[in-house]
């Protein structure tokens, strides 16, 4: 409640659009919930695309998967990765708006893939002790799929184009894995054991959008990137362990199409609202959506 009240007051008091913020948020979106059936078939069966959320993020989620199938020419697979919030009410909804995808509990994952974490420990200490989010991101959806392909993308976000850059990578089998441009200005700094910092480059990744061949994750990378931090007492990043353990065949998707901030011209493909602006999700942007999904699937 404290926090809805906060992006409340910064509707009215920082971007004066208050009202407009009161009817999306919560008259308009939740209509989302009486939506038929939001997905699109699948298209290729080498390929998974997953979304990890939790109770806090259900409507934002649910847009944005709507927005994505709105516009996408390619589908695969959709994992839904619970954080463990999820209800059963939650699961029902989701599995009428998306009845093939395959719900993944976060509270399971370390039971049920019992040998890859017996085999490697320190991947288990981190997935079982570190209780954010990142963790789950970070090994979830290698786990979870047996595609070739594997698409990660986060909750907060809004599509309005095709997102052809993945599709043309994917049809040249993705050499290089493809991640979003943090756009704003480096975020993902962090400080090493040994006192050395992430590199300005690869802390300009932002993990809003992970696209990976299945062969491109590096458990002996990305077990190394652990053990170099002290992700116990220290600032962690998915996006900087992602960055890491893919150099050096990772490179940016166009910050001037797949944005954080800016204006939603006509040559956007997706806007992704990251904390600070998660407010504008509702009046700038799904404003823009709504009536090319939701008139759709009544």
């Amino acid at each position: 409640m404290r926090d809805e009240l906060k992006k409340i007051a910064k509707a009215f008091f920082y971007y004066h659009r208050g009202f407009p913020y009161l009817y999306w948020r919560f008259i308009a979106a939740p209509r989302i919930y009486r939506a038929g059936v939001l997905e699109k078939p699948a298209t290729r069966d080498d390929l998974s695309v997953h979304m990890l959320f939790g109770a806090r993020d259900m409507l934002l989620a649910c847009w944005s998967l709507a927005s994505w199938y709105s516009v996408s020419t390619v589908h695969g697979r959709l994992f839904i990765h619970s954080d463990g919030t999820l209800t059963d009410a939650h699961k029902v909804t989701l599995k009428r708006l998306f009845p093939s995808h395959t719900c993944v509990d976060a509270r399971d994952v370390v039971d049920e893939h019992g040998a890859f974490f017996e085999a490697h420990p320190a991947l288990k200490k981190f997935r079982t002790r570190y209780k954010k989010f990142q963790a789950k991101k970070l090994l979830d959806p290698y786990l979870s799929s047996n595609a070739r392909y594997r698409l990660v993308l986060d909750s907060d976000m809004l599509w309005f184009k095709n997102p052809v850059e993945l599709w043309d990578a994917l049809d040249a089998g993705l050499p290089r894995t493809l991640m979003m441009d943090d756009g704003a200005g480096p975020h993902s700094y962090v400080v090493f054991k040994n006192g050395s910092r992430l590199s300005e480059e690869l802390a300009q990744f932002n993990s809003g959008v992970t696209f990976y061949r299945s062969d491109q994750f590096s458990v002996e990378k990305l077990t190394a990137y652990i053990h170099s931090i002290d992700w116990e007492h220290a600032k962690f990043t998915d996006q900087a362990a992602y960055a890491t353990m893919f150099m050096p065949t990772v490179e940016r998707l166009p910050m001037s199409r797949y944005i954080i901030k800016g204006t939603l011209t006509d040559d956007i493909i997706m806007r992704h609202y990251t904390n600070p602006s998660r407010t504008k999700f509702y009046f700038y942007g799904l404003d823009r959506v709504y009536s090319k999904i939701f008139s759709n699937h009544v």
